[in-house]
């Protein structure tokens, strides 16, 4: 099972454009490809949406008429500190130059703004944040006591 969720370069330096673990991601497109037929909705509930190489795939996953919600944090709640440069495991080419988990976010928080399809939908939730005790997200800035704004709940709506 350990198998499933390490990559090769799991312990590497560098930062890959398909995250931490590729077999992960490659194994879950795999089935979404194999059982895509079978689907209708999909939900996500992630911490940090910011792979980009995800987020394509769930576009094409609302193209092809599945109805894709995916629950995450607001982009205050990101770490703005540390830009890596983001590889292409395949090719070794630099994807990102000077990235952080805050610039990644924002490329596709705003690609996901300006998505004109129905099948499509990112909810920002600071529920997801840390423990109640942390008064702010790991390395972001967005406090985990304040209320959520209904406005700001999903991109491509007003206050997103």
């Amino acid at each position: 099972m350990t198998e499933l969720f390490l990559a090769q370069h799991v312990n590497s330096d560098k930062y890959f454009t398909c995250g931490s673990s590729r077999k992960l991601l490659s194994d879950f497109f795999a089935y979404l490809d194999r059982e895509k037929s079978n689907i209708s909705e999909l939900y996500l509930c992630l911490y940090l949406y910011n792979n980009s190489v995800l987020h394509q795939k769930m576009k094409e996953m609302a193209e092809s008429g599945i109805s894709v919600k995916v629950i995450s944090i607001p982009l205050e709640g990101y770490d703005a500190n540390y830009p890596k440069k983001i590889v292409d495991p395949d090719t070794g080419n630099t994807v990102f130059q000077n990235a952080t988990k805050y610039s990644l976010a924002k490329r596709v928080y705003d690609d996901a703004a300006r998505l004109d399809n129905q099948n499509f939908s990112l909810y920002l939730d600071i529920l997801l944040s840390a423990a109640e005790d942390s008064k702010t997200f790991p390395a972001g800035r967005f406090p985990t006591a304040c209320i959520p704004n209904p406005s700001l709940s999903k991109c491509g709506m007003a206050g997103a």
